[in-house]
């Protein structure tokens, strides 16, 4: 028998920005995500491009209704 270990995920913390400085000229005005995940009671960090961030919400989405249709 296979046993399932989950985290529990105790909160969620998102903002939109966009970059107003860096030394790649390319990077300035880009969009992006900054996430900070408490997990277990512990902190998770992490930055995704607006690209990064869809692809994200359709894999929790895809899991979302995986999960709804054993219930």
């Amino acid at each position: 028998m296979t046993q399932l270990s989950v985290n529990k995920l105790d909160n969620l913390d998102w903002r939109f920005a966009v970059s107003s400085a860096s030394s790649d000229i390319n990077k300035i005005g880009q969009t992006f995500l900054q996430m900070k995940m408490t997990i277990d009671g512990k902190d998770v960090f992490f930055e995704l491009s607006l690209l990064q961030f869809f692809a994200f919400l359709s894999e929790m989405e895809k899991i979302k209704s995986q999960l709804d249709s054993f219930q």
